[in-house]
């Protein structure tokens, strides 16, 4: 809501988002998807304490604004800016645990564009959305726990290809039969195609495309959120 009354404000010319790094990748697509407009939306962070002899946070911060100033930023959508490197929110990672080239994207960020089409959204209105890991042996509990405790839909985070576990297939069969949306991801790089793999259309499930787990359990949330078809939604993401 802050970030929505700053860009409808015309003194404003766009705004920078101090946020932790662990999950700055999922709330820069939140916004990327649900602000609207073309001025500019920096995240930034640090990846060293505030009292570390050679903190990055005033670098990135310094580094946020004036990218948020800048005339070349327009039109670009949400973006984030770590380590003298700026990078579009719909292709950013955390790829690394330390480092301050902790953050990779595999598009540069003048590839970014804004999208902004749940403008209306907020997250309070957001169904819950679970992921879920497959592993060598993962039993079938794991989906009906996340059905019991409520989830509207579940994003499988699955080995290669987003390969299903059998075991897994009569509990995913009885979630569909209440409704509840099933996203096949991957644990790897690379997309998960639709009807690759499985018979996704047999089954009711949707594919993340190239979005990775945590990527696509903000774009589920908001696809069910907003109604109307999930996948071509998720594709127009691709």
């Amino acid at each position: 809501a802050a970030a929505r009354r700053a860009l409808a404000d015309p003194a404003i010319a766009g705004i920078v988002i101090l946020h932790g790094t662990d999950t700055l990748e999922e709330t820069a697509y939140f916004l990327h998807l649900t602000l609207p407009g073309d001025k500019p939306v920096v995240l930034t962070g640090a990846m060293r304490p505030a009292d570390h002899p050679q903190a990055d946070g005033p670098a990135n911060l310094r580094a946020a604004v004036c990218l948020a100033a800048s005339p070349s930023a327009h039109g670009k959508g949400v973006l984030a800016v770590m380590n003298r490197t700026a990078y579009p929110a719909r292709w950013l990672g955390k790829a690394r645990t330390h480092g301050l080239d902790a953050f990779e994207s595999a598009r540069p960020w003048t590839d970014g564009r804004p999208d902004g089409r749940c403008a209306d959204l907020s997250p309070a209105t957001l169904p819950r959305v679970d992921v879920l890991m497959g592993y060598a042996g993962a039993p079938p509990e794991l989906v009906e726990t996340c059905i019991a405790a409520g989830a509207r839909g579940l994003v499988l985070a699955l080995t290669g290809h987003g390969s299903v576990p059998a075991a897994w297939l009569p509990a995913l069969a009885r979630a569909r039969e209440h409704g509840v949306a099933i996203l096949r991801a991957s644990r790897c790089a690379g997309p998960v195609d639709h009807n690759a793999n499985a018979d996704d259309d047999r089954e009711g499930w949707l594919t993340a495309g190239d979005l990775p787990p945590a990527k696509a359990r903000i774009a589920l949330m908001v696809a069910l959120a907003r109604g109307g078809e999930a996948q071509s939604f998720l594709q127009l993401e691709e």
